[in-house]
């Protein structure tokens, strides 16, 4: 176990509470979201354009899981030279990974540090992560994002899609909905992360819109291991917290539907 194991635990109990849908199974979750191509387009669009701008010769996709976004970039962009590492501590995420290019390494993110990912004193680091940071929590999402900096040299290149909302009440609505759940999940807005960002040492440079994803009942009760009783209980609850939020959350006679709007953030480390 490295040193400072168990500093952020979010990440742990949430893979094991969502064992059911990782591996196999995690690419057809949520309408097949995290296994689309045209839906992580613009993830992989940022992530190829920070990597012209910094030239890095690590990158590590932190909670990469199958390796959708580090196959993608490789078909899309000249990666000769640079050293491709998916960390994820979900062994049965890394198993679907089967890119000769691509190194595995099954380590938490909020434990992994720049000498675990770079073999040489002169790399240059780049991270990236996908719908990760809100696992961590409220504060933990703060502490990994300074643990992350603390990795970094100045000017290296940080690109993350994490949840975001232009509207708090948004926000606030989500927040519910997995407190309800009995989930750490956390989400804020667009502003609020920025903020987050710069008091931890990054500078967001480019902030873009990624498609959202929606999230049935039915989806959340198979991921989250919720009964029926629960799933009228959350959605009574909202709908009498926040009404109709068109976009965000629908009550509907035999459940709910919401949706979780996303952001992506450039960033380069102060």
């Amino acid at each position: 176990m490295p040193d400072g194991a168990g500093k952020i635990n979010n990440e742990e109990k949430s893979v094991e509470r969502e064992a059911g849908v990782q591996g196999s199974r995690w690419n057809t979750v949520h309408d097949g979201y995290f296994g689309d191509p045209a839906v992580a387009q613009p993830m992989v669009d940022a992530i190829c354009r920070a990597m012209k701008d910094c030239s890095p010769t690590v990158l590590a996709d932190l909670g990469g899981g199958t390796g959708l976004i580090l196959h993608r970039v490789l078909a899309q962009a000249p990666c000769n030279g640079v050293r491709m590492e998916d960390v994820d501590i979900s062994l049965r995420q890394l198993s679907q990974d089967r890119d000769p290019h691509i190194m595995d390494l099954a380590y938490s993110v909020a434990d992994v540090t720049r000498a675990n990912l770079c073999p040489r004193e002169d790399d240059r680091l780049m991270f990236t992560l996908r719908s990760l940071l809100h696992y961590f929590g409220h504060e933990g999402s703060r502490t990994l994002l300074r643990h992350l900096r603390e990795q970094m040299n100045p000017g290296e290149a940080f690109v993350h899609q994490s949840a975001c909302f232009e509207d708090p009440r948004g926000a606030e609505c989500l927040d519910r909905i997995y407190a309800m759940m009995k989930s750490d999940k956390w989400y804020t807005t667009v502003d609020e992360m920025t903020v987050i960002l710069q008091e931890e040492g990054w500078t967001a440079t480019k902030i873009e819109t990624a498609p959202p994803i929606h999230l049935t009942s039915a989806d959340l009760a198979d991921r989250y291991h919720l009964s029926d009783a629960d799933v009228a209980a959350i959605r009574d609850d909202v709908t009498s917290r926040f009404g109709a939020l068109p976009g965000v959350f629908d009550h509907m006679e035999d459940g709910f539907s919401s949706w979780l709007h996303y952001r992506i953030f450039t960033c380069v480390a102060e």
